[in-house]
């Protein structure tokens, strides 16, 4: 059974932990999902978008759950639903012996294999209009690994193709909502913000937590480009990140988000998630990601 914490208004991950939106204001009462776990529980209505097999069913992209047989060869395997994101359990299969390994995969399905570029695609809607969008583009390096996103200005074909997604399915929804797209198609959709919050814009999470709490839109900032450059490890093994070059990234970066190095579950299968770097600037990025590295202990 799912419990919330009704005292505060983020669910489940607070921004206010970052020094910079220590001061947002949010009416009581006032309810934000910031996970997905968090937004499966708040938004009943509109939940069938985690769904994975759903989204592809209303694009109409080649799939069907595990144990009807595709009739054509690649395909993308993944679960149905997973609420921990970052790609856990997927995988491409390239023909029918491939598929047979997966036969045992209850609550998977398989869908047309896509290529293209991955886009992260942050909206905030009010009423199903959008009042406010952002993009990522993700460099992959193959099995749901990436070796960097940064965040795109100029408008792209797909974010039209998304909005219209979003408007037939989303019509009256309120809030943020992030759309992954790899080519043209949408793969995932998510009833929460993507990586807003790394950007360290303050008007602009005060913007977001106001839409929640039925007030008008008023951000009109453009947001200068931005990069997010993860560092993995390999899974099966155990990391002891050093705390004084932890603090060191702290001071040079705008962002800097460490995760459990010892958590397997919520990783693709091409590595473990340990950090997460973000920056205005992109050598910052690299320079801090090589540090860490030489100071990531086994």
């Amino acid at each position: 059974m799912f419990h919330a914490d009704k005292t505060n208004p983020f669910q489940f991950y607070d921004p206010r932990s970052l020094a910079c939106y220590s001061d947002l204001v949010v009416p009581e009462g006032v309810t934000i999902p910031t996970t997905d776990e968090a937004a499966w529980n708040h938004f009943e209505k509109h939940r069938w978008v985690y769904l994975k097999l759903n989204v592809a069913l209303s694009q109409e992209i080649r799939c069907a759950p595990i144990g009807f047989n595709p009739d054509d060869y690649p395909v993308f395997v993944k679960p149905i639903c997973n609420l921990l994101g970052m790609g856990v359990g997927a995988r491409k299969v390239s023909n029918y012996e491939e598929y047979k390994e997966c036969q045992h995969l209850s609550g998977y399905f398989w869908m047309e294999h896509l290529e293209g570029e991955h886009l992260s695609h942050d909206f905030v809607l009010q009423q199903g209009e959008p009042v406010f969008y952002s993009c990522f583009r993700g460099h992959s390096v193959g099995e749901g690994v990436f070796d960097y996103w940064e965040s795109l200005n100029q408008e792209n074909n797909v974010k039209i193709y998304v909005q219209n997604w979003l408007e037939k399915y989303l019509g009256d929804y309120t809030g943020c909502v992030n759309v992954e797209t790899l080519g043209s198609k949408i793969i995932e959709c998510h009833l929460r913000s993507g990586d807003l919050d790394k950007f360290g814009n303050f008007d602009l999470m005060q913007n977001i937590a106001n839409i929640y709490a039925g007030k008008i839109w008023n951000f009109k900032d453009e947001l200068a480009p931005f990069f997010l450059y993860p560092v993995w490890g390999e899974h099966g093994k155990k990391y002891i990140l050093d705390q004084a070059v932890v603090g060191q990234l702290r001071d040079n970066l705008d962002f800097v988000q460490i995760e459990n190095p010892n958590t397997d579950y919520a990783n693709p299968v091409g590595g473990v998630r340990i950090a997460l770097l973000g920056s205005y600037h992109k050598e910052k990025c690299l320079e801090s990601r090589e540090l860490l590295k030489e100071y990531l202990h086994l």
